[in-house]
């Protein structure tokens, strides 16, 4: 939802986009502001199995707490890591939430479409006149 929600606070605050938007490094750095200002937090995997794994040890009466915080301080810094590692992917679902409060859903199924890999290999296929023939095995 998070997308969604800045995507509707971006709309409010800008009156126009073109057709052919895409994220800025500027507005992605207003997304990752927004997100700490609004107290987003992002339980990975790995912080999930290791809450399970605090309480394990807490119920069988291990000490482990100050081992704990030093994994809990990797895992929060590798996901800082992580977020600018999908900036990428991250950018594209803003820019498709964007694009569609200014030009409707069709403009969000079309900007999903540029980036889907069925999609792009559908078109490769179709693109090369014996491909389609070559994998339905006709002569």
């Amino acid at each position: 939802s998070a997308f969604f929600r800045f995507a509707n606070r971006f709309a409010a605050t800008r009156q126009s986009i073109p057709e052919d938007y895409v994220v800025t490094d500027a507005v992605f750095d207003e997304f990752r502001s927004w997100l700490d200002d609004e107290g987003f937090v992002f339980e990975s995997r790995a912080e999930f199995l290791l809450a399970e794994l605090s309480d394990e040890a807490k119920g069988a009466g291990y000490e482990i707490g100050t081992e704990l915080t030093s994994v809990e301080r990797s895992l929060e810094s590798q996901k800082d890591l992580e977020f600018g590692r999908h900036e990428t992917r991250l950018k594209e679902e803003l820019r498709k939430e964007i694009l569609a409060r200014y030009f409707g859903e069709t403009a969000l199924i079309r900007a999903s479409l540029a980036h889907d890999a069925q999609v792009k290999h559908a078109s490769r296929l179709l693109a090369e006149p014996g491909a389609l023939r070559d994998i339905l095995g006709r002569d």
